[in-house]
């Protein structure tokens, strides 16, 4: 009988092995260790992480964070902290509510994703971190090493200008006119003088990202939706913004 149950094992164990000319079960991605931030606002409760193309040079990385502090939370950043950042270098990921609505308020939470490419210098478990916090009142939080204020700043000042020119467009011809304006690809603005190069693209996203909005409100409710679209904030901060 002893022998005849060795024999039994032996053949499962055989048969989860891998055969002759058949791929091994790919090793497992990069995964993070979260940094531990006494009086910090927000919390990050998890990072998962899995492979994101097949040749496995990249990965996605899905954080899960709570407001642990007592006001709402229009933006925030993470990124990855100490000597071991990867291919990917610090990797900011920054989150930003489209409008009021949308701010993280005390005790809720949600996840984000991103992507990142890995190489043979990447640690096997990397560290993530809260990197800055933007609360609905205006104030911050944090070092801001990944320039997120200055990043926002540009994004917030292209939608702005790109709606002022979208709401004249409509005080002129209606949501026609509108419509005719983002299939050829405007508005056209040019990003002010002044600036870096990195706000100056900073500025042009906002300008896309705004008419974008427009697109996929006409794409999901119809033309009658562009009146309203162009009224809305363009984020949560927007009715603090000039």
């Amino acid at each position: 009988m002893t022998v005849l149950l060795f024999a039994v094992l032996l053949q499962v164990v055989l048969a989860g092995a891998a055969r002759p000319g058949q791929q091994a079960p790919p090793p497992e991605p990069p995964q993070y260790e979260i940094v531990t931030q006494e009086g910090a606002p927000l919390r990050i409760v998890s990072v998962q992480t899995k492979w994101a193309v097949p040749d496995r040079t990249g990965i996605e990385i899905y954080a899960t964070v709570e407001n642990v502090g007592a006001k709402p939370i229009s933006s925030y950043a993470t990124r990855n902290v100490g000597g071991d950042e990867g291919e990917g270098g610090k990797h900011c990921l920054l989150i930003s509510a489209h409008s009021p609505g949308k701010a993280l308020r005390p005790g809720d939470s949600e996840g984000r994703s991103t992507w990142t490419g890995v190489g043979a210098g990447t640690p096997a478990v990397m560290r993530r971190a809260v990197d800055w916090v933007e609360f609905t009142d205006g104030a911050t939080w944090g070092e801001d090493t990944c320039k997120s204020a200055e990043a926002l700043a540009a994004w917030r000042a292209g939608a702005r200008e790109a709606r002022r020119l979208l709401r004249e467009v409509f005080a002129s011809g209606g949501a026609d006119a509108v419509l005719e304006t983002l299939k050829q690809h405007g508005p056209k603005v040019s990003p002010p003088d002044g600036h870096s190069d990195a706000w100056k693209a900073g500025f042009l996203r906002g300008v896309e990202g705004y008419a974008d909005r427009v697109r996929r409100a006409d794409q999901e409710w119809g033309y009658t939706e562009i009146e309203y679209a162009l009224r809305r904030p363009i984020d949560a901060l927007d009715e603090k913004s000039p």
